[in-house]
């Protein structure tokens, strides 16, 4: 993937080489704002492989594990540990966890269950991404860092949709930011990797033929779905015997299982096969089919028709995000757009918000956004979060999943920051005056730059910065959960 923002090389169809693009003017970053449950209602546990698994099958079972249970209980959300190859992290419900379904299914697979913890923004966010990343195969099919459309992606040759999705939760709510792509990832062929002529004649002729690494002079290449560069060590038309599958059949079913991928039918042609040695992992060679090796990065191509693109993908992640562990879930229905320089505060009415039970931050807009403060020592907080998550799932008696007390009402006030938690007024009882004496605050010099800004529809939010609506906001439907930092 050519860097954001610096100008690179396009092959087109045709194979043009040197059209000079830049990638500022067709990508965008499209941002919609997900309302999630309170954190305090779900709890996060792990997932430990038994230990007698043979080490070339761990990896394999802990992504099959992983998404069958992502696929057997939709109030579930899962995700392999980073870094590890045992381990899954487990989000959901806390009654969920009670109910002892999850324990169950856990022990059928000689695996164990670690004590209940906390949910931490970072863990959702793991555990979200790789669920809606499994559940969109194979509409949207993951090669690298994008998400590719179609069932048959792996046989097309012309240009693809894609996407580039990262999301990023914090407490209360969950931003997607969504690029559309047009690419090229055509399917490899033998004449890519320099073999020779009379090579080719020879291995198309006789099934047991098999093409060594000598014979194969251009022996780089990219295997899906990480597009990862590895070395061809051979090419046969049969399973080399160091592979556990022993026909195409097994192939589809392990590469569906594990990515969602749908591999090219069988039609009684002859197969294709490569080893590929990856450097990293050692002298273990894996087998790979030809419809899953490329022999090229993936190729960008100008974006002629980004909306559409853009609406099918949001069509598509709406029916695998009406729910999240069993609570319903609302997304903004109109996307926003990160802005770099801003000057100018805006100016929102009370009647265009929806705030009913929730915080408004009123903050000097040329002030510095408010830092998070330092979290003390993590490992002690860990553990006290830990013996905190299973005291509550023992003793279920506990009151203690209450987001707000009732009847309260405080004011917090620190270096130009107010927020106001409003329990039982209607969003029209906001006084406009805080907002007017926030905004206005800095004086004459202030208030003549934001005249002569011209920015509108800006809204400062958590870890992202400065965004501002492709429409007007009053069109634009906010989730009645999530926290809103209006200027």
């Amino acid at each position: 993937m050519a860097p954001r923002g610096r100008d690179f090389f396009v092959q087109d169809p045709g194979g043009t080489l040197g059209q000079q693009y830049n990638m500022n003017d067709t990508r965008h970053q499209s941002l919609f704002f997900v309302s999630l449950p309170e954190l305090q209602k779900l709890c996060a546990t792990t997932v430990t492989l038994n230990s007698w698994i043979p080490e070339a099958e761990t990896r394999s079972t802990q992504i099959k594990i992983c998404r069958q249970l992502l696929f057997l209980y939709q109030d579930i959300l899962s995700a392999p540990v980073i870094g590890t190859l045992n381990q899954i992290s487990v989000v959901m419900t806390i009654p969920f966890y009670k109910s002892g379904i999850c324990q169950a299914y856990i022990e059928r697979q000689g695996a164990t269950l670690k004590a209940p913890q906390s949910v931490s923004p970072a863990i959702l966010q793991t555990c979200l991404s790789y669920t809606l990343t499994a559940r969109l195969a194979p509409r949207w099919n993951k090669a690298g860092h994008l998400l590719v459309q179609g069932k048959e992606f792996l046989s097309h040759s012309g240009r693809q949709n894609a996407v580039v999705v990262d999301l990023n939760v914090s407490e209360r709510q969950l931003c997607i930011s969504v690029e559309p792509c047009s690419i090229r990832l055509p399917p490899a062929e033998l004449e890519d990797f320099d073999i020779s002529a009379n090579t080719l004649k020879l291995f198309d002729s006789n099934e047991n033929t098999v093409i060594h690494q000598h014979s194969i002079l251009s022996n780089w290449c990219y295997v899906l779905p990480s597009m990862k560069m590895g070395q061809i060590i051979s090419i046969s038309h049969i399973i080399p015997p160091e592979s556990p599958f022993r026909s195409y059949t097994e192939f589809q079913m392990h590469w569906k299982n594990l990515y969602g991928y749908i591999l090219p039918e069988d039609f009684g042609e002859k197969k294709i096969y490569f080893s590929v040695y990856f450097k990293p992992i050692g002298e273990r060679f894996f087998t790979y089919p030809l419809s899953c090796i490329r022999s090229q990065p993936v190729q960008y191509l100008p974006r002629t028709d980004s909306e559409s693109v853009l609406n099918s993908f949001l069509s598509d992640m709406k029916q695998n995000l009406s729910h999240l562990c069993g609570f319903p879930v609302k997304m903004t229905s109109k996307a926003l757009y990160a802005t770099q320089e801003l000057s100018r505060a805006l100016e929102i009415k009370s009647k265009h918000m929806k705030l009913a039970s929730e915080m408004v931050c009123v903050v000097s807009l040329t002030e510095a956004p408010p830092r998070k403060q330092t979290l003390p020592n993590s490992s002690s907080c860990s553990m006290e979060s830990s013996h905190w998550m299973e005291h509550l799932i023992k003793e279920p008696e506990t009151h203690a999943f209450l987001s707000s007390r009732k009847g309260t009402e405080e004011m917090i006030t620190g270096n130009d920051v107010k927020c106001e938690t409003l329990t039982s007024k209607p969003a029209s009882s906001i006084k406009e005056s805080n907002l007017e004496i926030s905004v206005k605050k800095g004086g004459a010099r202030k208030r003549q730059k934001e005249e002569n800004s011209g920015l509108k529809n800006v809204v400062w939010l958590p870890d992202l910065g400065w965004l501002r609506a492709c429409e007007q906001i009053s069109a634009i439907e906010v989730p009645p959960a999530p926290q809103l930092i209006i200027f």
